[in-house]
Protein backbone atom coordinates (compact mmCIF):
# COMPACT_ATOMS: atom_id res chain seq x y z
CA UNK A 1 0.00 0.00 0.00
CA UNK A 2 1.67 3.22 -0.75
CA UNK A 3 -0.53 6.17 -0.35
CA UNK A 4 2.46 8.96 -0.84
CA UNK A 5 2.76 10.82 -4.30
CA UNK A 6 4.55 13.86 -5.83
CA UNK A 7 3.03 16.63 -6.26
CA UNK A 8 3.44 19.15 -9.90
CA UNK A 9 4.13 22.25 -9.44
CA UNK A 10 3.43 25.30 -11.38
CA UNK A 11 6.51 26.93 -13.60
CA UNK A 12 8.27 29.90 -11.50
CA UNK A 13 6.85 33.33 -11.48
CA UNK A 14 7.93 36.50 -10.69
CA UNK A 15 5.36 38.57 -8.51
CA UNK A 16 8.07 41.43 -8.45
CA UNK A 17 11.72 42.82 -9.64
CA UNK A 18 13.99 40.35 -7.28
CA UNK A 19 10.94 38.13 -5.51
CA UNK A 20 9.67 34.95 -7.14
CA UNK A 21 7.27 32.13 -6.17
CA UNK A 22 6.39 28.60 -7.64
CA UNK A 23 3.28 27.35 -5.98
CA UNK A 24 1.69 23.50 -6.00
CA UNK A 25 -0.85 22.78 -8.41
CA UNK A 26 -4.01 22.86 -7.52
CA UNK A 27 -2.61 24.84 -3.96
CA UNK A 28 -2.24 28.15 -4.95
CA UNK A 29 -3.36 31.07 -3.14
CA UNK A 30 -6.61 32.38 -4.21
CA UNK A 31 -7.47 28.43 -6.21
CA UNK A 32 -10.17 28.14 -3.79
CA UNK A 33 -8.70 25.28 -1.93
CA UNK A 34 -8.94 25.03 1.81
CA UNK A 35 -5.03 25.98 2.16
CA UNK A 36 -1.77 27.16 -0.17
CA UNK A 37 1.35 25.99 -0.23
CA UNK A 38 4.45 27.61 -2.21
CA UNK A 39 8.12 28.43 -2.29
CA UNK A 40 9.60 31.80 -2.41
CA UNK A 41 12.61 33.50 -3.07
CA UNK A 42 13.82 37.11 -2.36
CA UNK A 43 17.00 37.99 -4.30
CA UNK A 44 19.61 40.19 -2.01
CA UNK A 45 18.50 43.53 -1.49
CA UNK A 46 14.90 42.79 -2.57
CA UNK A 47 11.89 42.89 -1.20
CA UNK A 48 8.05 42.13 -1.89
CA UNK A 49 5.60 44.11 -2.11
CA UNK A 50 3.54 45.20 1.38
CA UNK A 51 0.05 43.43 1.58
CA UNK A 52 -2.62 41.80 3.40
CA UNK A 53 -4.36 38.48 2.66
CA UNK A 54 -7.24 37.56 4.03
CA UNK A 55 -5.88 34.01 5.73
CA UNK A 56 -3.43 32.79 8.32
CA UNK A 57 -0.05 32.47 6.86
CA UNK A 58 3.22 30.40 8.24
CA UNK A 59 6.39 31.10 6.85
CA UNK A 60 9.18 29.18 7.47
CA UNK A 61 12.54 30.18 6.20
CA UNK A 62 14.55 27.67 4.84
CA UNK A 63 17.93 29.97 3.53
CA UNK A 64 19.30 32.89 4.18
CA UNK A 65 18.00 36.01 6.23
CA UNK A 66 16.24 38.99 6.50
CA UNK A 67 13.59 40.75 8.16
CA UNK A 68 9.62 40.43 8.17
CA UNK A 69 8.00 44.07 8.44
CA UNK A 70 4.42 43.92 9.54
CA UNK A 71 2.08 46.34 11.18
CA UNK A 72 3.86 46.15 14.47
CA UNK A 73 7.51 46.60 13.13
CA UNK A 74 10.38 45.10 12.30
CA UNK A 75 11.21 40.74 12.65
CA UNK A 76 14.62 39.78 12.10
CA UNK A 77 14.21 35.89 10.81
CA UNK A 78 16.60 33.42 9.33
CA UNK A 79 16.93 30.07 8.26
CA UNK A 80 15.33 27.63 10.40
CA UNK A 81 12.95 30.19 11.74
CA UNK A 82 8.85 30.09 11.61
CA UNK A 83 6.87 33.41 11.28
CA UNK A 84 3.28 33.38 12.33
CA UNK A 85 0.67 36.13 10.22
CA UNK A 86 -2.84 36.88 11.38
CA UNK A 87 -5.48 37.40 8.66
CA UNK A 88 -5.83 40.82 7.10
CA UNK A 89 -1.82 41.89 8.68
CA UNK A 90 0.33 44.61 6.41
CA UNK A 91 3.41 42.54 5.90
CA UNK A 92 6.47 42.07 3.95
CA UNK A 93 9.70 40.29 3.69
CA UNK A 94 12.60 42.28 2.89
CA UNK A 95 16.35 40.80 2.00
CA UNK A 96 19.12 42.80 3.51
CA UNK A 97 21.71 40.43 2.72
CA UNK A 98 24.29 39.07 -0.19
CA UNK A 99 22.43 35.88 0.05
CA UNK A 100 19.15 34.59 -1.39
CA UNK A 101 16.27 33.79 1.26
CA UNK A 102 14.09 30.97 0.67
CA UNK A 103 10.76 30.24 2.32
CA UNK A 104 7.86 28.43 2.35
CA UNK A 105 4.53 29.89 2.93
CA UNK A 106 1.37 27.42 3.92
CA UNK A 107 -2.10 29.66 3.86
CA UNK A 108 -5.13 28.62 4.92
CA UNK A 109 -8.31 30.91 5.80
CA UNK A 110 -9.43 31.00 9.16
CA UNK A 111 -7.57 31.28 12.36
CA UNK A 112 -4.48 29.70 13.66
CA UNK A 113 -6.00 28.24 16.76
Amino acid sequence: MNNARLLASEPPESISKGVSIVALKGLRPGSGAPVAVLEFSVDPHACSEMGANPVTEVIRILSGRGIVLSDNGELPVQAGDWVLIEPNVQHQVRNESDEVLSALSVSWAGRHG
